[in-house]
C-alpha cells in the first residue's frame, strides 16, 4: 500500500517564495503527468523526510493536495550540493492500472566476503532502470557479489528480481567487478602497470 503524503497549492511561485517556505519548515514541489495541470505544491519538511527515510526516494504515493487524492512517484529529490537539504521535490503522477519506469537504487551485498581474500567490489552503477506495475516496484535491486571470483563480475543480466519487474538497459553491462586491492593501488599509481600485471595473471 502506498504512503500517503499532505500537501498544499503554492500560489505564489518564485525563488524568494521558494526560500521563506524553506526558512518556515515548508518543501516546495510540483506534481505532473497523465496530461493533467500541473500542481505547484508545498510539503511539511518533518513529513516528508518521514516518508522518504521510510519508503525511499522513489516511493510511490497517495498525495493529499487540499482535500483531492493523487497518487504519484517520486521522480526527483533536489539538494542543495553542500548541506544536503532538500530544495525541492518532483513527483509524476502514474496509472495504477498501468505499468511505470523508474530508477530503483542497487543494493550490493557479500562485500565482506571478498575483503577476506584481499579483494574489494568496484562499483559501475548505483540505480537499475525497472519497468513494473505500481504495486510491484522494489524499494532497491541486490547484487549479491560473495561468491564472485577474484576478477569476476555481476552484469545487468545477472540480477535476481522477480518475474513481474523487467530491468532496462543492455543485459551485458556490469554492475561490480571485483579486484585485487593491490592492483587498485597499482592502478591509481600507474595505470599501464596494473594492466601488465593484470595480463599476467590472466595467462
Amino acid at each position: 500500500m502506498a504512503n500517503s503524503l499532505s500537501a498544499n497549492i503554492r500560489t505564489h511561485i518564485s525563488k524568494g517564495e521558494n526560500h521563506r517556505l524553506r526558512s518556515s519548515g515548508r518543501i516546495p514541489g510540483v506534481i505532473y503527468g497523465l496530461k493533467n495541470p500541473n500542481f505547484n505544491v508545498e510539503f511539511a519538511q518533518m513529513e516528508l523526510l518521514g516518508v522518504l527515510n521510510s519508503e525511499g526516494e522513489h516511493a510511490i504515493l497517495d498525495v493529499n493536495v487540499n482535500g483531492h487524492r493523487e497518487k504519484a512517484m517520486i521522480k526527483e529529490v533536489q539538494r542543495h550540493p553542500v548541506t544536503r537539504k532538500i530544495m525541492h521535490i518532483d513527483l509524476q503522477r502514474i496509472d495504477e492500472g498501468g505499468k511505470i519506469h523508474a530508477k530503483v537504487p542497487l543494493r550490493i551485498v557479500g562485500e565482506e566476503s571478498i575483503r577476506g581474500r584481499g579483494a574489494i567490489a568496484q562499483l559501475q552503477l548505483d540505480q537499475v532502470e525497472v519497468e513494473c506495475a505500481p504495486d510491484k516496484l522494489p524499494r532497491y535491486i541486490t547484487a549479491d557479489i560473495s561468491n564472485l571470483p577474484t576478477g569476476g563480475r555481476i552484469t545487468l543480466g545477472d540480477l535476481e528480481i522477480a518475474e513481474e519487474i523487467a530491468i532496462g538497459g543492455d543485459p551485458n553491462t556490469v554492475v561490480a567487478s571485483i579486484t585485487y586491492i593491490k592492483d587498485m593501488q597499482r592502478e591509481q599509481e600507474d595505470p599501464n602497470e596494473a594492466m601488465a600485471v593484470h595480463a599476467e595473471q590472466t595467462k
